[in-house]
Order: C-alpha cells, then structure tokens, then sequence
C-alpha cells in the first residue's frame, strides 16, 4: 500500500474521525485529486486496513520484546503493559475514531492543538 496515502488516511482520521474519513478528504491530506486515488484502484476500506495492519504489527513489535525479555514475570508484564499503553497512544486516532471527530470534542472539550 502506497505510505503517502496510508499517512494521508491517518491524518484525515485523526482530523475528522473514521466515520467521516472519506476518499476526497483523503485525498486532500495527500495533495492529489480523487480521481488520482481511484485510478489506483484503492478503496477507503483498503487504506483502512492497511492502517489497522500497520497498527497491529506496531502492537506486536512494541510487546514481543517486552513479553520475551529477561527479567521476573511482574517486570515483563509491567514492561509489556508499559509498551501496550505506548503503541495504543500511537494510534489512538484508529482505535477510538469517535474521540476525534468534530462531534466529539464538542462533548470532550476543544482539540488542544492548533
């Protein structure tokens, strides 16, 4: 899957919410027209889970060293549930889309960044 458009659906998520991340604003976030995206045959649903693949291998990179490393079973589980926290952080935008849409922070207070 082509990492600009992967980028692009990230941040078109993390502006809008999943539910309302749609190819044009894709699209927009990646500079190029819709018609460029259906040119390649990609589909909302493919870049979704492309991310969510993305996401998953972030999980299992972020756990298995933490899972498998020395130290006793209550530092390993603190380390893996440290990791855990840390790979959910980075894509928190994938797991918990209400919480970034316009409609959300209207319940959840203002978007703190710019």
């Amino acid at each position: 899957m082509d990492q600009v458009l992967m980028d692009a659906t990230a941040s078109a998520i993390t502006r809008w919410g999943l539910s309302e991340t749609t190819l044009d604003r894709v699209a927009a976030e990646a500079g190029m027209s819709r018609a460029t995206i259906y040119r390649r045959g990609v589909t909302r649903e493919q870049l979704i889970a492309a991310l969510t693949a993305r996401a998953g291998q972030t999980f299992r990179d972020a756990l298995w060293p933490a899972l498998t490393g020395a130290g006793t079973a209550a530092e390993r589980l603190t380390a893996a549930l440290e990791a855990l926290c840390a790979a959910a952080d980075e894509h928190l935008d994938l797991f918990s889309p209400g919480c970034s849409s316009p409609t959300a922070r209207r319940f959840t207070g203002p978007d703190p960044t710019p």
